[in-house]
C-alpha cells in the first residue's frame, strides 16, 4: 500500500491539528494540566519571518486571557 507524503507547509490545518494532538497526548500524562489554547504561526521558518506576523498579537492576547 502506498502512502502519500504531505507537504506540511502547504497543509497548515493538518500541521496545526497534528501539533495540538501531540501536545494533548503529553498533557494527558499530568493530572492538573489542561490545554488553554493555541496560536498557529504557519509559514514562519527563517529568521525574521515572524516580524509583524498576526500570530504575535494572538499569542499576546491568549497569554493575557489565561
Amino acid at each position: 500500500m502506498k502512502q502519500a507524503l504531505r507537504d506540511e507547509r502547504s497543509d497548515e490545518a493538518y500541521t496545526d491539528e497534528k501539533a495540538v494532538s501531540g501536545v494533548n497526548g503529553w498533557i494527558d500524562c499530568f493530572e492538573k494540566v489542561e490545554f488553554k489554547g493555541k496560536v498557529f504561526a504557519g509559514g514562519v521558518n527563517d529568521r525574521g519571518e515572524i516580524a509583524g506576523h498576526k500570530a504575535l498579537n494572538e499569542a499576546y492576547a491568549l497569554g493575557k486571557s489565561i
